[in-house]
């Protein structure tokens, strides 16, 4: 008869965690006065799912997936740096007022850092 033996594995696994800080949307400001005829005040609502989209409203990406792809790389820490990204393409923000469904931005910027994080398994 075989006897079974139970191996015990305890792992620790590495993983630097992205830390987004200070988002900030650089409006198109040509575009404002164009379209935008009289002063108003409206409010944008960012999270990870809001969109950006196109001149035709069809979305390119969303926030989290566009400041994700700003996070270096390198397996290592990172102090707060500011990343802006410019769009070399027309580029709206979808909002939720009426009276401007979506405003034109040309950049975002950002401040990111990464963080050590250990994770144990076992």
């Amino acid at each position: 008869m075989s006897e079974s033996r139970i191996t015990k594995f305890h792992i620790k696994i590495n993983t630097y965690v992205p830390i987004f800080e200070q988002l900030k949307l650089i409006p198109d400001e040509e575009w404002i006065e164009a379209n935008i005829k009289e002063p108003i005040s409206f409010k944008i609502e960012l999270s990870d799912s809001t969109e950006l989209c196109d001149e035709m409203g069809r979305t390119s990406t969303t926030l989290q997936q566009l400041v994700n792809s700003l996070v270096p790389k390198e397996y290592k820490e990172l102090q707060p740096t500011r990343k802006t990204h410019v769009f070399d393409k027309p580029t709206f923000i979808k909002t939720k007022d009426s009276s401007i469904p979506k405003l034109k931005i040309k950049a975002i910027e950002v401040v990111i850092s990464k963080r050590l994080s250990q994770v144990e398994i076992g």
